[in-house]
């Protein structure tokens, strides 16, 4: 017969599956078996005291698993940097080593061409792809055009009563559009200077028994270290160049 909602015969009173369950039910039969087992004076404290013990052990037993979860993220944090460090130690290797496979190519292309001309644009990709390079491009001097009659001579187009423009001729794969290109003095005075070649002055010996005016003595001293420069193996000293620190900050440079 039916009471309050559920069958004696076959129904489960709600208390009763509470109590079965196993985070209840297995507490307090340790509990109950412990007491059995100990058969304390104060069997009620006993109990209580037991349950207390578990709730510690219990707490202990999360905190150490909280510990052992946080060994375990550090140790998987420290394996991953180990294994980006690694990755990163094996792409510069690769890298170097795409450098030095392209150095080699490069400069043994230039042993057997016949025609440095041929190797221009060969030069551009590898400073490009070789440095930190944004663009690389090279360029020469050469006259304005004029117009010309139908008739005229080969190079009668050729200006030569106006300053000269540097035309660039090749340049990197990735900026292929800079390829013929031609920059006026007065628009790329920085470009330009590169070409203001600066012929050194040959000074007159100075007698012995005159007195070195000073300046001669700074232009020979200029002239001497003009001399070093011209011996050192540094491609800076040894090539025409110009440096700009701070492009943005150049008067003369502008976008």
């Amino acid at each position: 017969m039916p009471t309050d909602g559920y069958d004696l015969l076959f129904d489960e009173h709600p208390d009763v599956a509470y109590l079965l369950n196993d985070k209840i039910s297995m507490v307090l039969s340790q509990a109950l078996a412990e007491t059995y087992e100990q058969q304390p004076t104060d069997p009620v404290e006993f109990f209580s005291k037991f349950l207390f013990h578990s709730i510690s052990v219990r707490e202990a037993a999360q905190q150490d698993q909280i510990r052992a979860n946080s060994v375990s993220a550090s140790r998987a944090a420290h394996q991953r940097e180990l294994d980006e460090a690694a990755k990163k130690e094996r792409e510069q290797v690769e890298a170097e080593g795409k450098v030095l496979e392209a150095k080699k190519k490069f400069f043994d292309s230039l042993e057997g061409s016949k025609d440095l001309n041929e190797n221009l644009q060969d030069l551009c990709d590898y400073v490009h792809d070789t440095t930190s390079a944004t663009g690389v491009y090279i360029g020469k001097l050469v006259n304005q055009k004029k117009p010309i009659a139908e008739d005229a001579g080969e190079n009668d187009d050729l200006d030569e009563t106006v300053p000269k423009v540097i035309q660039f001729t090749h340049a990197d794969k990735s900026h292929g559009n800079m390829i013929n290109v031609v920059l006026a003095q007065d628009i790329a005075p920085m470009s330009h200077s590169v070409f203001n070649f600066a012929e050194p002055v040959e000074q007159p010996p100075v007698e012995n028994d005159e007195t070195p005016n000073p300046d001669d003595t700074q232009q020979t001293n200029n002239a001497g270290a003009a001399e070093e420069k011209k011996d050192s193996e540094d491609i800076l000293d040894k090539f025409q160049h110009v440096y700009v620190p701070e492009v943005v900050r150049e008067d003369k440079m502008w976008f």
